[in-house]
């Protein structure tokens, strides 16, 4: 099982249990997932090897399944797999290479999720050379018919010589992607990782698809510093929102108020990624996500330099309260930062973080709040309210108040 990601663990273990005289190896896309997946090992009452014990003939030779916690040893594992299949396709990834277990003249399992591969997919359903499932069941099944279909390496063959033309155009297009990618990302890395890895996050490299709408570079970013206004290209009032997610919440309010300009701020690559899209999908342009933290406005921002902070539903940090974002630190910050009668708006579901920034106002001389609520969604405030992904997702699962501030910056 190769370049597995988050979910598809668990349904590749079901499966595993349901065969005999097999042996399982899972090669996770991303290795800082390996202890979840060895504790779901041992909650299947399974046995298990590294792969680097393996290597050091530390094993008994009796285990379940071999967990690679190497990289670059994928390859080598399909060549001598029986059966291979192709994560980030049970789940809604979009899925890896196709062609590297085919090139070893192996059947392939993949799952309903290929639209980074939907060619060679395509190409391979059609030949009859691999299977597509989407739960335990089919893909039990789909084990068994390779196991009875005796001319697999004769029909793999077969695909190769008949469809020369075909095949090389895939393998083309999915190298040149590949390369590109690679050729972009040689310096790419540098702004997140301290040291290049064999494998990279997919929506990494998409940020580079945004130049207009996402700004990684902590130069560059420190470079607009007092110079925001000139970026937008005008004079107007400049706000921020800390954790813009998805990004529903910012385009919506920067459709609303095309007189203001808005930087979001948020870490997660596939995050930047949606938000960015959703901007250019409505030519939104009075935007811009940075990936960068709430704790480094002033890395950033210049004195007076913005006029409205939105924070909607930090983390409450229940029992390290003094991680939260919105703490006495914050409006030291925007002391600096911002305008004299500039606000912050507040949004959170946790009634104790909404209660303890209330009084926390109360100890501050240059802060007032001017509106509050315990229950935004049936107060005057409700007509004009932007849902943000999670209040939607919340308010759909729970009947949960939503709390929310209004604070104005006195001086």
């Amino acid at each position: 099982a190769g370049s597995t990601r988050t979910g598809e663990d668990e349904i590749i273990l079901d499966v595993f249990k349901k065969l005999k005289n097999y042996v399982l190896i899972i090669v996770p896309r991303h290795l800082d997932r390996l202890p979840k997946i060895e504790n779901l090992i041992k909650e299947n009452n399974l046995s298990y090897v590294k792969y680097s014990d393996l290597e050091k003939n530390i094993s008994t030779s009796k285990e379940d399944i071999i967990l690679v916690d190497k990289m670059g040893v994928l390859r080598k594992l399909y060549s001598i797999s029986d059966i291979a299949f192709v994560g980030g396709t049970l789940v809604n990834i979009g899925g890896h290479n196709l062609l590297e277990p085919l090139f070893y003249r192996k059947a392939v399992i993949f799952g309903k999720y290929t639209q980074n591969v939907v060619d060679i997919a395509k190409e391979i359903l059609r030949r009859k050379i691999g299977y597509q499932v989407e739960n335990v069941e089919e893909f039990v099944k789909a084990i068994e018919t390779i196991e009875n279909e005796k001319n697999s390496d004769e029909e793999i063959n077969s695909f190769f010589e008949e469809n020369k033309l075909i095949a090389l155009n895939i393998v083309k297009k999915e190298n040149l992607i590949m390369n590109n990618i690679k050729e972009e990302a040689k310096d790419l890395w540098k702004h997140f990782f301290h040291s290049e890895k064999s494998n990279y996050n997919i929506y990494m490299y998409k940020l580079l698809d945004y130049p207009e709408y996402i700004m990684y570079d902590n130069d560059i970013i420190k470079e607009k510093k007092s110079k925001w206004n000139e970026y937008f290209g005008n004079s107007n009032p400049i706000a921020v929102e800390i954790g813009t997610g998805s990004g529903n919440f910012m385009y919506q309010l920067a459709e609303r108020n095309s007189n203001k300009n808005f930087i979001g701020l948020e870490l997660r690559f596939k995050r930047l990624v949606l938000a960015a899209e959703k901007c250019k999908k409505r030519n939104i342009k009075n935007v811009v996500f940075l990936r960068k933290r709430g704790e480094e406005l002033e890395d950033f921002l210049a004195d007076n330099e913005i006029s409205e902070m939105y924070i909607n539903f930090p983390d409450p940090w229940e029992g390290t309260e003094k991680n939260r974002i919105i703490q006495e630190r914050l409006f030291k910050t925007l002391d600096k930062i911002m305008k004299k009668g500039g606000m912050l708006y507040f949004k959170t579901d946790h009634d104790m973080y909404y209660n303890d920034v209330l009084e926390l106002v109360k100890t501050l001389d240059n802060y007032e709040v001017i509106y509050h609520t315990s229950d935004l969604h049936n107060s005057e405030k409700a007509e004009n309210n932007i849902k943000t992904e999670f209040e939607q997702l919340f308010l759909h699962k729970h009947n949960k108040n939503i709390n929310y501030i209004e604070i104005k910056k006195r001086v």
